[in-house]
């Protein structure tokens, strides 16, 4: 419904949703009242508004008199050039409505709030000849007297207006955006606070303060948003949106997620275009110079909220010194017709190069330059040179005379000063709405009745930057006038535009081998037309966790995200909630023009007794603290990786881990692939990586688990359906109920301990993690959710060394950037701060859509390693860890390649050859590692123990000890290759617990056969095993048929066949590789672990030990098992 109302031009939009009512009547004695004020008609001595700033306030007030569907309700916007009169749209709007007598005006800045506030009580209505210039609050004909007071956050001033509002029949409150988000922030926290029960008196009453004030504003009729569009709009859209009050944006430069954010779709807009704006002398035109100067810095900054530094180079300098000569030399031309003290804003990348620049502009009296920036703070800066402030508020009160002012970001909004006629950029921004509220700063007219054309000038450094300006300013032209007619194509744009397309599609198709209904256009989908995989990330729920906070925090968060067209999913059960949406991205292969490409998505939230199963698309959206949970502990959630067993094997097939050490050359990450790690490898740094990704198969199942986000995934040949889910994710709560402990494998690595609170807070030394950690959950083909890889700053990888919370770190280039860090107790949790390497990488987009700068990044995923004094303990992303002990679980894991074999104990000797050639086979079977090789072989009933069952699995068996041999003896199967060999103590002693230097012997002689493993063509003589054998110059009598050397050839191999047997095995890819160790009385295995256990191992022994962990880890590298038979 479009009604047809006056005051309405083809430059507004005004229709009443279905389902909406317009109170015609109620706007006709709006109007009415609104004709009679004096500054709508003027007067002999007096101004009247412009016919824009009719238009703008008639928008607002048929707005107020719309009555909305509930839950459809749209803000209104009100979109005009600066310097075109939004400031007295708002005055008009909150005092001179005859039934609107509550509104709440907010804007981003505090010095916003003290100009918005004398506009609104006074200064309005003088600069229209309606008041004296000096005096408090001003009432007049039309204007009635009202409680005009700033919105603070703090107890004094909140108990104040709600006492006094009551007493006041119109109240106009005005504050910032930041004021009203910290009252509801901090409710909203002190209420998840109450569900616990832990409020102490003073809190309780601090509840009902923010409660009440909240409550309050809530009652008003209109809450006026100005410059809404400012970057952190989504938390403080969401503080705007809960009081459920007629809304109404203002705002220069609107564009895309500012419509989304504040509920704007296009029914209620008013577009006051900039080049209508500039025809009717309202603001200036804009002309473009160039200064013929060379290149400038670095490039700019891609925030527009943070000042930065940069360090500058001897290129910059020279082009600062050009850049500043010309503009002194062209200033006088640029300022000839101007106004007396009009000024030059000028503009640079940093704080460098404005500090170098400062100098140059101001003149032999050192006073002619302005700078503004936060490295002010600094004394050292503030001290170098005159005329140096933080906020322009400062700058203007002690600096009216200066031509010259610079900044980096300071000068971008909020600046009502017509004297500003040009702006001078020596270092470009990064986006086009940055540059447009730049050139905004200088469209102020200093004609009160608008009736001379003013220019103002954007002078670029030099012709290459003026193409750059001039095409940006002509694209930005091009959208104004675009919209011109048709605001309602530009304010839906594509936010909306799903709800354009979807109807142009069939209603019916055939899609991937099914016949399929069209997408709905509007309202929620059914969760039975949902497909979703096995996924979810994994919270614990708190005790503050409650149902109707989780569904708010997280609807809430979605909207604050990069995503749109946001609807609950129809029919979910209880305890289960859920939303779909439309994300948007840009093609990223367009420079000119752009294409918007869409992508169906979804949230999915289940409750499992204590547990919280979440699925998203794109990540999780919600603050976990926010409602109550934490994502689940790394230890419980390797419970999914449980122990194997005959009822279900597990098999760990993949693992990502993350090392500890810090120093120059130690491997950082690893990523390593085998058939089953409980069976086939284990490396002698497992004790210092932390494992962060795991993928294997539980069952028949794929499994992933990305540890350190909580993550789960079981991979299947097809999604399933939201009660599948659901019964998937009790299953799963299930496991990490009933399963006691994680599987064995993990006992191999790094594991969590908990810091020294006191040593947490002082930080010694830092290694930045700024490569993503290994995430390879899309083996399973679920690959939603993985964003693109990000160009990785150019940092070296090196530990740098913490001085009071400050460090640098160095770049590839060998520059040092400046960076500190602090702890925060009550988190646990670090938090890294550097300009320099902000203003080095800029900002970059998450996964989810948002833009952070590099440090938010890091600071979010605690992307860095920390050392304090407790040198044995590592903070890694957001965990402490500590290196793996010999002791791991009640286990010695270094010994489990060992097993024991009670008949070691006698076999002090290793070839036994005195018995052997005398033919005393009992002797030699019971004291040699030989002789109890050859009865094992020979038996033929239950093997009595390991050693005799494993012998068994080959049915080759060949004595390769010689001198020139590969091993003791080479066992071969169609399956398995193993080197045996054989060390014994050699004596009959007493101390058979822990011989080391043997051990390390045979060791040698183990890493040096592996050799044998990976070469292709091992050196083997075809008639090898048909020699006779001679064991330490003893000749071993040859048996009366076949040959000494083959003590087992079950599948009667001929003699000539051997050596190619044996060849054959060596170098075949596809069969396993063993080496194995017989030790006669050389290791007892029951002493050792008993000794480990009790924690009273000798040096000797705890060597012992280390070492087998070190050979295991040798023929792991070799891809080879080792096993250790011992007594």
């Amino acid at each position: 419904m479009r009604p047809k109302l006056s005051y309405h031009s083809r430059f507004t939009t005004f229709d009443i949703p279905r389902g909406g009512r317009f109170n015609k009547s109620g706007y006709d004695r709006d109007v009415e009242a609104l004709e009679a004020l004096h500054v709508w008609t003027g007067t002999s001595t007096g101004l009247s508004l412009w016919e824009n700033q009719k238009e703008a306030i008639a928008l607002g007030t048929a707005y107020v008199r719309a009555a909305q569907r509930p839950g459809q309700e749209e803000a209104a916007l009100i979109k005009m050039p600066t310097g075109s009169g939004k400031s007295g749209v708002i005055a008009v709007l909150t005092r001179c409505l005859p039934d609107l007598r509550r509104a709440l005006v907010l804007t981003p800045r505090e010095g916003l709030v003290q100009q918005m506030h004398g506009d609104i009580r006074r200064r309005f209505w003088a600069n229209m000849g309606c008041a004296d210039a000096g005096g408090g609050d001003w009432h007049g004909p039309g204007v009635d007297p009202a409680l005009i007071r700033v919105l603070l956050p703090n107890t004094r001033r909140t108990e104040s207006i709600c006492q006094q509002a009551s007493d006041h029949d119109r109240v106009v409150l005005i504050g910032t955006l930041q004021a009203l988000d910290k009252i509801r922030n901090d409710r909203d926290r002190l209420k998840r606070k109450a569900m616990t029960g832990l409020l102490d008196d003073r809190q309780s009453s601090e509840l009902d303060r923010l409660e009440r004030i909240l409550a309050l504003l809530a009652t008003f009729d209109l809450v006026v948003v100005d410059e809404g569009h400012y970057e952190p709009a989504p938390s403080w859209s969401r503080s705007v949106r809960s009081l459920a009050c007629p809304t109404l944006l203002l705002s220069a430069t609107p564009f895309r997620n500012d419509y989304k954010l504040f509920s704007v779709r296009g029914a209620f807009a008013y577009n006051f275009p900039f080049p209508r704006a500039a025809e009717a002398k309202i603001v200036r035109d804009v002309q473009f110079a160039d200064l013929a100067a060379q290149d400038g810095t670095a490039p700019a900054i891609a925030s527009s909220l943070d000042d930065t530094d940069q360090q500058l180079t001897e290129a910059d300098r020279n082009a600062i010194e050009t850049f500043a000569s010309r503009l002194l030399t062209l200033a006088p031309s640029f300022l000839r017709d101007k106004p007396t003290g009009s000024k030059i804003i000028v503009r640079a990348a940093s704080w460098s190069a404005l500090a170098a620049l400062q100098p140059l502009l101001a003149g032999e009296g050192r006073s002619d330059a302005v700078l503004i920036h936060d490295q002010v703070r600094k004394e050292e800066n503030r001290k170098a040179y005159p005329k140096r402030f933080v906020t322009v508020k400062q700058a203007q009160a002690a600096s009216d005379g200066a031509t010259f002012w610079l900044h980096q970001t300071k000068l971008l909004e909020g600046i009502d000063d017509a004297t500003f006629v040009a702006v001078a950029i020596l270092d470009d921004f990064t986006n086009d709405r940055q540059l447009v509220q730049q050139i905004g700063r200088v469209l102020r007219s200093t004609d009160a009745k608008r009736e001379k054309a003013q220019t103002a000038t954007v002078i670029a450094r030099n012709a290459k930057q003026l193409t750059r300006l001039t095409m940006s300013w002509s694209q930005y032209l091009a959208f104004e006038t675009a919209g011109e007619t048709s605001l309602a194509s530009i304010i839906p744009g594509e936010a909306y535009l799903p709800e354009k397309i979807i109807p142009q599609m069939p209603d019916q198709q055939y899609v991937d081998g099914r016949f399929r209904e069209r997408l709905p256009v509007m309202g929620p989908i059914d969760r039975d037309d949902l497909l979703v995989p096995r996924r979810a990330a994994i919270f614990t729920i708190g005790a503050g966790f409650d149902n109707a906070l989780a569904e708010t925090e997280t609807y809430e968060a979605i909207l604050a995200r990069n995503r749109f067209v946001v609807n609950p999913i129809a029919r979910l059960p209880e305890n289960v909630w859920g939303w779909t949406f439309f994300t948007v991205g840009e093609s990223p292969y367009l420079s000119r023009h752009f294409v918007t490409e869409w992508q169906f998505g979804l949230t999915l939230l289940v409750r499992m007794n204590s547990h919280l199963f979440v699925f998203d698309t794109d990540g999780v959206p919600f603050d976990p603290h926010k409602i109550g949970v934490e994502r689940l502990d790394r230890e419980v959630l390797l419970r999914l990786f449980g122990p194997s067993s005959d009822a279900q094997k597990v098999r760990i097939t993949k693992l990502a881990t993350a090392s500890l050490e810090m120093a120059d050359r130690a491997i950082r990450a690893m990523t390593t692939s085998t058939a089953s790690f409980e069976d086939t490898f284990t490396d002698l740094l497992d004790a210092v990586l932390l494992p962060t990704n795991v993928a294997g198969y539980v069952g028949n199942t794929a499994r992933y688990l990305g540890l350190s986000r909580s993550k789960v995934t079981d991979a299947g040949v097809r999604r399933i359906g939201v009660d599948e889910y659901m019964r998937w994710a009790e299953a799963v709560d299930n496991e990490l109920t009933t399963v006691a402990t994680a599987n064995r494998v993990f006992e191999r690595f790094a594991q969590l301990t908990t810091p020294d609170p006191d040593k947490a807070k002082a930080p010694r030394n830092i290694l930045l993690d700024l490569q993503p950690l290994d995430d390879f959950g899309v083996f399973i083909a679920d690959r939603e959710g993985q964003p693109s890889m990000s160009q990785s700053p150019a940092v070296l990888d090196l530990c740098a060394d913490i001085s009071d919370g400050s460090f640098q770190v160095t770049m590839i280039d060998g520059r040092k950037l400046d960076c500190a860090i602090s702890y925060n107790p009550k988190s646990g949790r670090y938090t890294l701060t550097s300009d320099s390497l902000n203003a080095e990488f800029g900002q970059a987009l998450s996964a989810s859509g948002a833009l952070m700068t590099l440090t938010e990044r890091i600071n979010t995923d605690q992307a860095f390693r920390i050392l304090t004094d407790e040198t044995d303990k590592v903070y890694m992303h957001g965990k402490w860890a500590k290196a793996r002990d010999i002791v791991s679980n009640n286990r010695v894991p270094a010994l489990d390649v060992a097993v024991a074999v009670p008949a070691l104990k006698d076999t002090f000797l290793e070839k036994g050859e005195a018995a052997w050639a005398a033919g005393d086979d009992a002797k030699w079977s019971k004291e040699s590692i030989f002789g109890l090789t050859k009865r094992y072989i020979n038996l033929t009933g239950p093997a009595p123990d390991p050693y005799a069952e494993a012998l068994r699995e080959f049915p080759l068996i060949l004595l390769d000890d010689d001198g020139q041999e590969l091993a003791d003896f080479i066992l071969v199967s169609d399956t398995k290759v193993a080197l045996l060999h054989a060390k014994a103590l050699g004596k009959d002693g007493s101390d058979n617990s822990a011989s080391v230097t043997a051990m390390q012997e045979v060791g040698r002689q183990v890493a040096a056969s592996l050799g044998f493993f990976i070469t292709s063509s091992p050196q083997i003589e075809d008639d090898r095993w048909q020699r006779d054998y001679t064991a330490n110059k003893t000749k071993i009598p040859s048996p009366p048929s076949g040959t000494i050397r083959v003590f087992r050839n079950n599948d009667g191999i001929a003699d000539a066949d051997l050596a190619d047997k044996v060849r054959s095995a060596l170098r075949d890819r596809r069969i396993a590789k063993e080496v194995w160790i017989v030790a006669g009385r050389l290791l007892n295995i029951e002493v050792a672990e008993q000794r480990a256990l009790a924690n009273t191992l000798s040096n000797r022994t705890r060597q012992l030990i280390m070492y087998i962990d070190g050979l295991a880890t040798t023929c792991g590298r070799a891809n080879a098992k080792l096993r250790i038979f011992a007594h």
